[in-house]
């Protein structure tokens, strides 16, 4: 393979300014200088690739635009998880945003057995009025006695908070 020099060269806010030791699989890694002033040594691939654009600034920046923090790797807030809910941090854990506006109507935290539905689909809409408490099933093959203790529990409680349903 070809070594091709890339000092003097630009990738995002970096530039190649002289080359630096191999990393331990033996890959070629160049000394860059970002425009903010800081230095970061990276691998051909990794600068050539796009896969590395500045020394981490650039990072720093999009989350302190995104969440209005001034610390730069302040993670709180709100967040988008791979499902597309809302996470809301709280006490230094993430919550379900859904979760909550329907606790807060309930007075009350959620239990095992109930879950929250979007009617509209939205996962991220968490207006009050888009969110519905579902039960969860019990499981099939129940004696007809113990369908009706469960159908009791139920209404006991249930019941107190009917007028919150809708």
């Amino acid at each position: 393979m070809r070594f091709i020099d890339l000092v003097g060269q630009r990738y995002g806010r970096l530039c190649v300014v002289d080359r630096a030791s191999n990393n331990s699989q033996g890959k070629t890694r160049w000394n860059c200088v970002c425009d903010c002033g800081n230095t970061k040594v990276v691998t051909s691939w990794d600068v050539r690739s796009g896969g590395t654009r500045s020394c981490g600034c650039f990072r720093t920046e999009y989350l302190k635009s995104r969440n209005g923090s001034s610390v730069g790797n302040w993670k709180g807030g709100r967040t988008i998880t791979s499902k597309g809910y809302v996470g809301v941090r709280i006490a230094g854990r993430y919550r379900m945003e859904h979760h909550l506006v329907v606790e807060q109507r309930l007075g009350r935290k959620l239990l095992p057995t109930e879950e929250v539905h979007h009617k509209n689909g939205v996962r991220s809409d968490n207006h009050d009025s888009n969110l519905e408490l579902w039960i969860k099933g019990h499981s099939p093959g129940q004696r007809a006695k113990d369908l009706l203790n469960w159908a009791e529990e139920i209404v006991r409680t249930y019941q107190p908070i009917k007028r919150l349903l809708g």
